[in-house]
């Protein structure tokens, strides 16, 4: 995923050890999303775009809506 490290494992231990580190950076990186019931979508095409994105709206006080609430658009 881009905005993650790119880890290269040699051997099975290795693979298993950066499997959980990634794992343990992507859920980090997740957990600090706040998504509130009413609010904006937001869309990025990286990591750290969706990051910085997020970052502006929160200290802007603009709530971001969580992903299941979009079906409550009209289009």
């Amino acid at each position: 995923m881009a905005g993650l490290p790119l880890f290269v494992g040699r051997n099975s231990d290795e693979i298993e050890y950066f499997k959980n580190e990634i794992q343990n950076i992507l859920k980090t990186a997740l957990s600090s999303i706040k998504l509130k019931e009413n609010g904006v979508h937001v869309q990025a095409s990286t990591l750290g775009s969706l990051e910085a994105l997020l970052e502006f709206l929160k200290t802007s006080n603009i709530p971001v809506r969580k992903k299941k609430d979009f079906s409550k658009n009209s289009y």
